[in-house]
């Protein structure tokens, strides 16, 4: 945030001025995020895709707090390789991703 600083000096005669300063605190340090370990899963063997899969949690961290993770996870994941990517936002705006 932004704060200002009001200075005040008096001389030896009463004498009396004001100057200001505006301080301003900036967080620009992204906040850190590990995904959690990739997953495999064995699906029904009539089945062409997988639900209700637990993918684990992201761990993340920041300097002055995690406002939120999430992750871009489909409801229903094909055959194949599905790439989850989690997106960490710190309480100042800045964001960090890592991939599962």
């Amino acid at each position: 945030g932004t704060t200002t600083v009001t200075w005040t000096v008096t001389d030896n005669n009463g004498n009396v001025a004001t100057a200001t300063q505006t301080v301003t605190v900036v967080d620009e340090q992204d906040p850190l995020v590990n995904a959690p370990a990739d997953v495999t899963i064995q699906i029904a063997p009539d089945a062409d895709s997988a639900t209700g899969v637990a993918l684990g949690e992201a761990q993340a961290s920041d300097n002055c707090g995690v406002a939120s993770v999430t992750n871009n996870a489909p409801t229903t994941f094909p055959i194949g390789t599905t790439v989850v990517t989690w997106t960490v936002t710190d309480n100042s705006g800045n964001t960090a991703t890592a991939t599962q």
